[in-house]
């Protein structure tokens, strides 16, 4: 049994949503690396379906890096 789009667009969604958590309430940079690492293997997970919310996502991990090396 494999995931849905809806599956796949709650994991977007989380992964979105732990990404804000973390500049939120953790600056950490090595907990962002880490953030930023889950948000790229979703998107490789989702890519190959037209996922609703995979833009969003690109857009979230080039915020992050561009946090990141600040």
């Amino acid at each position: 049994m494999g995931y849905t789009n809806k599956d796949r667009e709650t994991i977007i969604d989380n992964s979105i949503r732990e990404y804000k958590n973390t500049i939120m309430f953790d600056i950490d940079k090595d907990r962002l690396s880490n953030v930023i690492n889950e948000m790229e293997n979703v998107r490789i997970m989702c890519l190959p379906w037209n996922v609703k919310g995979i833009c969003k996502l690109e857009e979230t991990i080039k915020e992050a890096k561009e946090r990141l090396n600040r």
